[in-house]
């Protein structure tokens, strides 16, 4: 979907940086490569190879969402997840994955812990090791499928048990993954 800007006054140099951002915007509105795959363009989506090259640097934790295009329950959470600021705000302090699973290429192991069901989101220290006991806490959920989330509280709550087990230093630092975290330090 193309946008066309058609300014009703004369552009000067401090109208440009907006009329930039809304081009932007309305070209990777309609690219299916943009990366967020529904998920929301305000986060900063990585690829799987960037994304565990990055954490490595930064020492932040990952966050991976797995989905698939024509699934049900994908649908249903895209806009949820794209419209929440919460999970905006929580996502800057994450390295979020986008992993679109319709293609014909297999995941790796570590992306289908306990099936491959979609949609799972999965959390991983900033080394790439997989955090398993950081799943859905839920009530309600399915007991075979631990890393599907159906809702924005959900998915606050595991990004927030993430969260304690790599407290914020001054400088924004993560320290190692932490094996010894416990589910009743929460």
């Amino acid at each position: 979907m193309k946008i066309r800007i058609v300014p009703l006054v004369p552009v000067t140099l401090l109208h440009l940086p907006a009329i930039v951002v809304a081009r932007v915007i309305a070209q990777d509105s309609g690219n299916e490569n943009s990366g967020d795959h529904g998920f929301g363009l305000s986060y900063r989506w990585r690829s799987v190879s960037g994304g565990f090259t990055e954490a490595k640097k930064t020492r932040k934790p990952i966050m991976v969402v797995v989905h698939k295009l024509g699934c049900p329950a994908c649908a249903n959470l895209r806009p949820k997840f794209a419209n929440s600021l919460k999970l905006l705000d929580l996502s800057q302090h994450f390295v979020m994955v986008n992993v679109e699973a319709s293609g014909e290429k297999q995941l790796p192991d570590k992306f289908v812990p306990d099936g491959a069901y979609v949609p799972r989101i999965l959390f991983f220290c900033p080394d790439g090791k997989l955090l398993r006991e950081i799943d859905n806490q839920d009530p309600n959920r399915e007991p075979n499928y631990k890393y599907h989330y159906w809702n924005v509280g959900q998915i606050v709550d595991s990004m927030l048990r993430v969260l304690k087990m790599f407290p914020q230093m001054s400088t924004h630092c993560y320290p190692t993954c932490r094996t010894e975290f416990k589910r009743q330090d929460l």
